[in-house]
């Protein structure tokens, strides 16, 4: 489990694999690969994708399809599209 936190419902995390090749051959003291990374997470007109903005690459995406989905909001998060 990552997290003490009940509503953490991450069991791992996803990485540019650009980025983890870099963060293996460089290990940079004091830095952690979820700090090392520059990712953008957001919701596309077809669902869902990660982007690595060191790379400019795609990392993962998730099309919904024409699913008619309700993203559940964590109590503490607050949404804005922009």
């Amino acid at each position: 489990m990552i997290s003490n936190n009940p509503d953490m419902a991450i069991l791992s995390f996803i990485h540019c694999s650009k980025c983890m090749d870099e963060f293996m051959k460089e290990r940079p003291e004091h830095e952690s690969m979820k700090i090392y990374s520059k990712l953008s997470v957001g919701l596309t007109a077809e669902g869902f994708q990660v982007w690595c903005d060191r790379h400019d690459a795609n990392v993962f995406k998730i099309a919904f399809e024409g699913l008619n989905e309700q993203l559940k909001r964590g109590k503490n998060c607050k949404t804005r599209m922009f």
